[in-house]
């Protein structure tokens, strides 16, 4: 004789009967509609899901970008900085943006 080994692997009436193809035109066209919706709303979080994933991945290529340009800055020019080119044109606009640039006005404030 087997036994169960708790109440989760007790099969009900409703796990049964859901599992179970429909008999039925009327059963077999609710069920057909209700899977129609759940794929339609799988879709469309599986396109939110994608457009959120290509927003992060330029967002993380413009952070590395970044980085690359503050690391040659801070640390000057190296080889393997310099082979990959895409830093120079990056350079060039910052520094025509820095130059036109106004410096911070101070304002100090006693109390």
């Amino acid at each position: 004789m087997k036994f169960t080994t708790g109440m989760r692997n007790v099969r009900t009436i409703q796990s049964v009967r859901h599992r179970s193809v429909p008999t039925t035109r009327l059963e077999m066209a609710a069920q057909l509609a209700r899977l129609e919706h759940e794929k339609a709303g799988l879709e469309r979080a599986l396109e939110v899901f994608e457009a959120t994933h290509r927003r992060i991945n330029a967002s993380l290529q413009q952070a590395v970008a970044r980085i690359d340009l503050l690391r040659h800055r801070l640390y000057g020019s190296s080889d393997d900085h310099d082979e990959e080119g895409g830093n120079e044109d990056a350079l060039r606009t910052d520094e025509t943006e820095s130059s036109t640039r106004k410096p911070p006005r101070v304002v100090s404030v006693e109390y």
